[in-house]
């Protein structure tokens, strides 16, 4: 027996509004939510500089960081941000990294390269938090042929060491990810957020090995430096039938990816599974998407989804009538239905989410934006905070 009604799940869903006036909803109080005093004095590092600790959502920066903080979150939440402050508004150096020590002389937009996210004029911003003579100094020198090529009165610039003994008692040792180097494209997609496998080692350099940020590396590290499968999952055997770039799920892939990522995923595994329900319909769409493990032999179809005209009434839902629900079944690449609804936050910020209608509820971000001027990083941060209201509401938990 299910324990919740899906459609009751979506009536509320559908209905919250996530800000600092929000109170009940079918009779239940969101938490209240004001904002959070991060990093009060201001960042001392770039706004981009994304933050590698496991509760912040993938790919957050520290701009995106401050907007959230500002526009309003609950006690617990504001606790987690100011355990970010130590990337965003870290003390300033003793002596700090003197990189294009007579200032930049490209546009200040211009790359620092090798797949890094970010620019010259972060690196200036950066230099003034890292200290001089330490190995993260020298990496950032190695960026001045591209940031302030005609003026580089430092010499020469100190090429990456793995180990270096920055004083007697102190090791730098950087995080090891993909030691070999990595088996797919630099330009391969890891969670959306612009970060791709080549940025991935690019931060990896910067990494203390034995950071939380270290860990959440290696985790990613899979996506780039994969074991070829002894049995690869034979989805979409004869190839993708649609454009290459057309995107897969919530997380950033492409059929492109999957053309790659199907050689590094076992047959018999639950990865290979979800590849067939969720990627063949998709990439492949005439070809049957009958899964290898799946326990009912069925082929995943169109007609499985439901129709795509439909609508769901509030009254289905054992909820106070009196709730305004705009719930709409859509069709899905998986066997079962997604009902979609929108969460807002403050005044322009949208997050469109899906819920599957299955025993074990998916809550799933749908990364298009419905207010550009949103960040996607924010965006995701919202959807974060709704999850975690919506679940306490609905005495459910959702695997977001």
């Amino acid at each position: 027996m299910r324990p919740h009604n899906i459609i009751a799940i979506l009536s509320i869903l559908s209905s919250v509004t996530v800000d600092a006036q929000s109170s009940a909803t079918n009779a239940t109080e969101i938490p209240d939510v004001s904002p959070c005093p991060v990093c009060p004095d201001g960042l001392t590092v770039s706004g981009s500089s994304v933050i590698q600790r496991p509760e912040a959502p993938d790919g957050m920066t520290c701009d995106g960081l401050i907007e959230i903080a500002g526009a309003g979150v609950t006690q617990d939440i504001c606790d987690e941000m100011l355990l970010a402050e130590e990337y965003c508004c870290p003390p300033a150096a003793a002596t700090p990294c003197d990189v294009c020590a007579d200032g930049i002389t490209v546009d200040s937009s211009t790359s620092v390269g090798q797949g890094s996210s970010k620019t010259c004029g972060d690196l200036l911003i950066d230099s003034g938090v890292v200290e001089e003579g330490s190995e993260v100094c020298a990496l950032m020198k190695n960026a001045e042929p591209r940031c302030c090529p005609s003026s580089n009165t430092t010499s020469p610039t100190i090429a990456p060491i793995e180990n270096v003994t920055l004083s007697p008692t102190v090791e730098f040792q950087s995080c090891p990810v993909c030691p070999d180097g990595i088996t797919v494209a630099n330009e391969t997609s890891i969670g959306g957020n612009g970060k791709t496998c080549g940025s991935l080692l690019v931060d990896a350099m910067t990494e203390p090995s034995d950071s939380v940020g270290c860990q959440l590396m290696q985790e990613e590290q899979l996506a780039c430096c994969p074991s070829k499968a002894t049995d690869p999952c034979p989805v979409c055997p004869d190839g993708i039938t649609v454009e290459s770039s057309t995107a897969v799920g919530s997380a950033g892939k492409t059929c492109a990816d999957l053309l790659i990522d199907r050689e590094n995923t076992e047959e018999s595994s639950d990865t290979c599974t979800g590849m067939f329900e969720v990627a063949g319909p998709v990439c492949c769409p005439e070809v049957p998407t009958t899964s290898p493990s799946s326990s009912s032999g069925g082929n995943v179809t169109e007609s499985d989804v439901g129709d795509e005209d439909a609508t769901v009434s509030p009254t289905a839902s054992p909820t106070d009538d009196s709730t305004e629900t705009n719930v709409v079944d859509t069709p899905s690449p998986s066997s079962a239905p997604f009902l979609v609804a929108n969460i807002t936050y403050g005044p322009t910020t949208v997050v469109d989410v899906a819920i599957e209608d299955t025993p074990s509820p998916t809550m799933a971000f749908l990364p298009e934006p419905a207010a550009p001027a949103t960040s996607e990083s924010t965006r995701r941060t919202v959807f974060a905070i709704a999850a975690t209201a919506i679940s306490a509401m609905c005495a459910v938990s959702f695997v977001v």
